[in-house]
């Protein structure tokens, strides 16, 4: 089927894309201006930039200063679009060592353009000199870190070096000469891995091109081997087979460090996705919480007035177990209220919209307001309380609100635990440079194993469970007094009580 003009120039320019990239010369298209634009790896490879790091630079800031001058003479020629040939400069590499580069350009004045061939000069001297000492081609190829191999027309092998021989398991004394073929029937790993090739050598002559592309090699006492091939059909001047070059690059290491990055970077991008998923799901929490305790506090609010009106004997006189109906509902409505306002706070917490509004404030003139409040508490348990306070005030900078709320809940916590007929004991005093108080409880008490629980969210010992409560009272008493800059914390022994503490610095809150 004969090509249109379109796959033609597609594959004219298939073919300038892989000389450009295969090269072992440096070819580089820069503009007018001496900024390169493209480079092939050969370019790269000689000075040890990146092509990212040459499309930010003149070629000339590279030139050896010595060179500078001519350098600049050139580059007018080649605006004037004059073609330069065999100019050799030192170029400096990305490590500070400069190498002699010989090289010619053509410019493109239409396309704005210069296109350059260079020459490793110094590759070339170090090639005559390997002439000039007569150095054995087989030497030569030995001393290559590469496997070379070399076959005649008629796919006879004719030449092959140590690093070759051995990937394949092939006697050195006994596979020149002989054909695939042939060495398979003597080496069935020979067979094996000739299987696994990529291209055939048929395949190779009848392309009537250079050919590369990678394959692997299976070893049978050892993983297998992944090979860069590159295999090179050789013809006489009238067409005639001569030979078949073959140069293989282990790139074991490589590939299984990119597949290792590969693997990581998908694991990367999972956790990633993992996290934004947690985030939504974070704020669908919090908005969930926030809805649900808006609609729960306005008939809260109505449950709580209209109890307060019926105690208060609004809606007529009460008996005896009307009263305790009221209270009991009371209760429940200050119990709902409690685990509305934790709901609030572990949210506002969780979102991160907790903030703390700083003023001088008592210590001690709010412990005694706390244990007001809690009064009836205290009596309806029929615990008697302990109160020792200095008689000077312990003044610090705080959030009244919130330290309060702190006071309520661990005392709250003790009158739950403390058996009836005993007392709960509050002790405040300023230490150092802080502001200390307990709150001491006679109830069964911790094991020591649990204490780690206790300020998690929504964690509850077996005891706290049965007394009620949502199990973040001490997680937020535990937020709040660290955004404080201080510290809580718990001494308890099982079967004698727990003395639940936290600390106030005297010095000023830090700003948000």
């Amino acid at each position: 089927m004969k090509q249109t003009k379109t796959e033609e120039d597609r594959g004219a320019q298939g073919w300038t894309d892989r000389m450009f990239a295969l090269s072992p010369e440096p070819i580089c298209l820069m503009r007018l201006d001496g900024v390169p634009e493209q480079v092939n790896p050969a370019f790269t490879q000689l000075l040890g930039y990146t092509s990212e790091d040459l499309a930010r630079v003149m070629l000339l800031s590279l030139v050896h200063p010595d060179e500078r001058a001519a350098t600049l003479a050139i580059r007018d020629r080649l605006r004037a679009g004059e073609a330069v040939t065999g100019v050799t400069h030192r170029m400096r590499a990305k490590d500070g060592h400069y190498h002699r580069i010989e090289w010619s350009a053509w410019p493109d004045l239409e396309e704005g353009r210069v296109y350059v061939l260079g020459r490793n000069a110094q590759r070339l001297q170090q090639r005559a000199d390997l002439q000039a000492h007569d150095i054995p081609l087989d030497t030569l190829i030995e001393a290559l870190p590469d496997m070379v191999f070399l076959k005649d027309g008629r796919g006879r092998w004719v030449l092959a070096n140590a690093q070759g021989l051995h990937l394949f398991r092939l006697d050195p004394g006994t596979y020149q000469g002989k054909t695939d073929l042939e060495l398979g029937v003597q080496n069935p790993f020979f067979q094996e891995a000739l299987e696994g090739c990529y291209l055939t050598d048929e395949e190779a002559w009848h392309a009537r091109e250079l050919r590369l592309a990678e394959e692997t090699i299976l070893q049978p006492d050892s993983p297998d081997r992944i090979l860069e091939t590159i295999k090179v059909p050789l013809f006489h001047p009238d067409g005639s087979r001569k030979g078949m070059l073959v140069v293989g690059r282990d790139v074991t290491e490589r590939k299984r460090a990119q597949a290792e990055r590969e693997r990581l970077l998908v694991k990367e991008q999972k956790a990633s996705s993992e996290l934004e998923a947690a985030r939504r799901l974070g704020d669908l929490k919090n908005n969930f919480v926030n809805a649900v305790s808006h609609d729960l506090r306005v008939p809260l609010t109505s449950i709580m007035g209209y109890a307060e009106f019926l105690a208060d004997g609004l809606g007529g006189s009460l008996s005896e177990t009307q009263e305790a109906y009221v209270q009991q509902i009371e209760q429940s409505a200050r119990r709902l209220e409690a685990l509305v306002n934790d709901l609030l706070d572990f949210a506002r917490i969780d979102a991160g919209t907790f903030r703390l509004k700083s003023e001088e404030a008592d210590l001690s003139l709010m412990i005694r307001e706390s244990i007001e409040c809690l009064h009836p508490q205290l009596e309806a348990a029929r615990l008697g309380l302990e109160l020792e306070l200095p008689k000077a005030p312990l003044r610090a900078p705080m959030d009244p609100q919130r330290i309060e709320q702190v006071l309520i809940n661990l005392l709250s916590n003790a009158i739950k635990f403390t058996p009836e007929g005993q007392s709960v004991r509050v002790r405040a005093q300023a230490r150092d440079e802080s502001l200390y108080c307990e709150v001491v409880d006679t109830g069964e008490g911790i094991a020591p194993e649990e204490l780690p629980k206790l300020f998690a969210r929504f964690s509850q010992l077996e005891g706290g469970i049965k007394k009620g409560g949502t199990g973040l009272g001490l997680n937020i008493s535990k937020t709040i007094v660290e955004a404080h800059g201080g510290h809580i914390g718990v001494d308890s022994i099982p079967g004698e009580g727990s003395t639940f503490w936290f600390t106030l610095p005297l010095s000023p809150l830090k700003e948000d």
